[in-house]
């Protein structure tokens, strides 16, 4: 709000178009393989069934008749076989089976819902207890998502004291989404500064942003991207005292005005409580440790990584090289539950075998491509929806060997009374047992 008067900015930031196509790309291949197996059923078994139900009614039935205290073998013709056809459809339907599949899976989602993890289908919730390999963010996942800022440091030169910096970066950063945004334009409004109006803002994701500030084009990212291998002596004093603020442990971020070092700022976040236990849990569910999928600086990502007990970090990633680590995993025939909460992180998302989202730190492209999201921010509900789903996948299994059992033990000679009780009996068994993992017990387990 600036003189009354609102001012409101309309357009697509630079880098967004591309992590929106890769979206759609994952989201188109999604739906290539849902048609495939559509059209496949659809196609195949349909004819089969006419086919089966036309050959019934040409078998002869054969039963036995008590005539005179005498049992007798009694034939009946092919065309008075209606009732047997009737019987066979009625104790072959497949009510049992299909209900064996949705009471366990809806069950657990809404089990999970109660303890802050919406899982948006019950197809998604078959699919968590897929997963054999995890791959984590670190900001916002890992870490609180609640970073401040550090240390401000203007490089001499610049002309800049270190408000006059915070001002420059908070402006060009006030319209983005980005934690570490947040965080600049926090530790400003904090020390009550007044923000000048940004204007022509736009985002890179993975980089930082840009915008025009008091007439001045003022950047705001990663030194490596920013710097570009510079070696002016403006850009080399930037590059060592980044390294030194990562050697810390914290994250650096460069603030250029024009296309010169103006300064930089340290920010550190803090590492979630449930983080080291959440990636023990993971670690023991799919056999081996998460893979740690970053921006950040390589020093940063390693010291946090081993504090948590990850050995495999990626660095210094782009969204397209976050997607491109998914697929590598998925290529060498891992299925991958990648979890993350930023715009940068929606590609991945897409792209992986199931995505989950952090729900209260979560961007809104997150939310919406993520497959379930950890509404309360809690992390450690992560392995515990993933118990969850094996257990109803257990479960699935259990109900179709019951629902198998009891239509190859009913299909026969039995009276239409007695095979119609059988059938529904067995639909109402499968049903209750699929409705166990509703009870409290089932979360705690799955969570221990």
């Amino acid at each position: 709000m600036a003189r009354g008067k609102l001012r409101i900015y309309l357009g697509a930031a630079p880098g967004v178009g591309k992590t929106y196509a890769m979206l759609s790309e994952a989201h188109r291949r999604i739906e290539r393989g849902t048609d495939c197996v559509v059209g496949f059923v659809e196609h195949h078994h349909r004819p089969r069934t006419e086919v089966m139900l036309h050959g019934l009614q040409q078998i002869p039935r054969r039963e036995l008749a008590y005539r005179d205290g005498v049992f007798t073998e009694v034939t009946t013709p092919p065309h008075s076989c209606g009732g047997v056809v009737t019987t066979f459809m009625i104790v072959a339907s497949p009510c049992a089976v299909v209900l064996a599949t949705m009471p366990p899976l809806l069950s657990a989602v809404a089990n999970a819902g109660r303890h802050g993890v919406l899982v948006k289908s019950a197809v998604v919730m078959e699919r968590l207890g897929q997963v054999d390999a995890v791959a984590l963010d670190k900001t916002g996942t890992l870490t609180e998502g609640a970073p401040r800022v550090t240390d401000v440091l203007p490089l001499a030169g610049s002309g800049l004291d270190e408000e006059e910096l915070l001002v420059l970066a908070a402006a060009a950063e006030h319209h983005s989404e980005h934690p570490l945004a947040r965080a600049i334009v926090d530790v400003a409004r904090e020390r009550r500064l007044l923000l000048p109006v940004a204007e022509e803002f736009g985002s890179t994701p993975g980089v930082g942003v840009t915008a025009t500030v008091q007439g001045r084009v003022v950047s705001v990212g990663a030194p490596a991207r920013l710097l570009h291998g510079a070696s002016d002596p403006g850009s080399a004093r930037a590059a060592l005292l980044a390294g030194e603020l990562e050697q810390g442990g914290r994250t650096a971020v460069l603030v250029t005005a024009d296309g010169r070092p103006a300064g930089l700022l340290g920010i550190a976040d803090r590492l979630r409580p449930d983080a080291a236990a959440t990636v023990t849990a993971l670690t023991r569910l799919t056999g081996t440790a998460p893979v740690l999928l970053t921006g950040d600086n390589e020093r940063a990502a390693a010291r946090l990584a081993a504090e948590v007990g990850i050995e495999d970090v990626r660095a210094g990633l782009l969204p397209q090289h976050k997607v491109s680590v998914v697929r590598e995993l998925a290529v060498a025939g891992r299925q991958v539950l990648v979890v993350g909460d930023g715009v940068n992180d929606a590609p991945a998302l897409a792209a992986a075998h199931t995505g989950v989202a952090m729900g209260r730190v979560g961007s809104d492209l997150a939310l919406e491509t993520a497959d379930a999201v950890i509404v309360r921010d809690e992390l450690a509900t992560v392995p515990a929806v993933v118990a969850l789903s094996r257990r109803a996948r257990t479960l699935v299994v259990q109900n179709l060997v019951v629902a198998g059992v009891f239509i190859a033990g009913l299909v026969g000679t039995l009276p239409l009374p007695l095979g119609v009780a059988g059938h529904e009996g067995s639909t109402v068994l499968v049903g209750l047992n699929g409705l166990r993992l509703l009870r409290e017990r089932a979360w705690q387990r799955a969570a221990a």
